[in-house]
């Protein structure tokens, strides 16, 4: 899955219909999930990941949710949408 020499920046919907994503340093897509059964399944996830996560965003959850198109290029699901916007979140605040 991902390379050795990149960092990695998840954002984490959780929920039923949440979802989970991974960002890279350049903000570019590297993976997306909608949101796995148990909290091991999300660990085994992000494992995969290892040291090269620099920083993650998990979403407090709340009953409003949001609506809006994000990253265009990209077929995004509401599932993972959130997700999305943790993880660009998390890298924006890491790398600046």
């Amino acid at each position: 899955m991902p390379d050795d020499h990149r960092s990695f920046y998840p954002g984490i919907d959780p929920g039923a219909s949440g979802g989970l994503a991974v960002l890279d340093r350049a903000g570019s897509i590297v993976n997306v999930s909608p949101m796995m059964d148990t909290e091991k399944d999300v660990s085994d996830y992000l494992a995969e990941f290892g040291l090269r996560v620099r920083m993650a965003t998990i979403e407090q959850v709340h009953s409003m949710p949001g609506q809006g198109e994000l990253f265009p290029a990209h077929r995004v699901t509401h599932a993972i949408a959130d997700a999305l916007l943790l993880a660009e979140f998390a890298r924006h605040r890491f790398v600046g």
